[in-house]
C-alpha cells in the first residue's frame, strides 16, 4: 500500500487530468472510453472543474457504477 503523501499525489495527478485532459488523455485513464470522455469534456464546458474525484458521481451521462468502477481501479494503487 502507497503511503498517504503518495497516495494524494496519484490522485491529485489523476484529478488534473480529469480536468485539463484530452478526449485522448481521458481515454488513457482506466475505464474510461470514448463516450466516457466525452461526457466528461462535456461537462467541464458547462460547469467548470471538478474540485474532487467525489464529483463523478453526480456527472448527469456516466453509467451509475462508473465512479466504483473508476476508482478501485485507478485511485488505489
Amino acid at each position: 500500500m502507497a503511503s498517504p503523501r503518495l497516495q494524494e499525489e496519484h490522485n491529485d495527478s489523476i484529478l488534473n487530468i480529469l480536468n485539463t485532459g484530452t478526449l485522448r488523455q481521458l481515454q488513457q485513464l482506466p475505464t474510461v472510453g470514448p463516450k466516457t470522455a466525452m461526457v466528461i469534456s462535456n461537462y467541464r464546458k458547462l460547469y467548470g472543474k471538478l474540485n474532487s474525484m467525489d464529483e463523478l458521481e453526480r456527472v448527469p451521462g456516466l453509467i451509475k457504477n462508473f465512479y466504483t468502477r473508476f476508482t478501485k481501479a485507478s485511485i488505489n494503487f
